[in-house]
């Protein structure tokens, strides 16, 4: 399955950083949606896997260490393990994570049980001002300003900070 044709569109997706430098079919690429509860790996073309993370709270012990302790378990994990029913397949279950191997038709259900981190949507006029500021970067690094109103534009007007006087003479003594 790939992530990034069937929720590239609407969700944000993290590809491993190691596929896009090497030369690997598209196929191979590794991809993952995060969520606040959990995440989403492609398992194979008809598989993927929902993991759900536990929560964790701390206690300090009697010579004043702090002790990490499990918490209570997932309740979107739970919800949905009932909502997969006997196409959910425990993968891992530990203190840390649970992870269910499901077919690809509970991909969306899965996205809000993870509570899936959404693309940033920009109207069209925002969209032209973030194109033309990164086409303009390499003048405003290059200390020429831009015209006109936009974001953080250099002012046409010289710097206000005074400038220090050539003609003056500084002596020691």
């Amino acid at each position: 399955m790939d992530l990034l044709t069937q929720c590239g569109d609407r969700y944000k997706i993290w590809i491993d950083r190691s596929y896009r430098r090497r030369n690997f079919p598209k196929k191979w690429r590794y991809c993952e949606i995060r969520g606040k509860a959990g995440a989403i790996w492609p398992y194979s073309e008809t598989h993927l896997v929902v993991a759900f993370y536990h929560g964790w709270r701390s206690r300090i012990d009697v010579e004043g260490d702090v002790i990490w302790i499990p918490a209570k378990r997932s309740q979107q994990a739970r919800r949905f393990r009932v909502l997969a029913g006997s196409d959910a397949e425990v993968v891992q279950d530990c203190d840390e994570v649970t992870c269910f191997k499901v077919p690809n038709k509970y991909l969306h259900r899965a996205l809000k049980s993870i509570d899936a981190r959404l693309k940033r949507r920009i109207s069209k006029a925002v969209q032209e001002r973030l194109s033309q500021a990164s086409k303009s970067r390499a003048l405003i690094i290059g200390g020429e300003g831009l015209s006109g109103p936009f974001l953080n534009d250099l002012l046409a007007v010289g710097p206000s900070v005074p400038q220090p006087a050539s003609n003056v003479e500084i002596t020691h003594g």
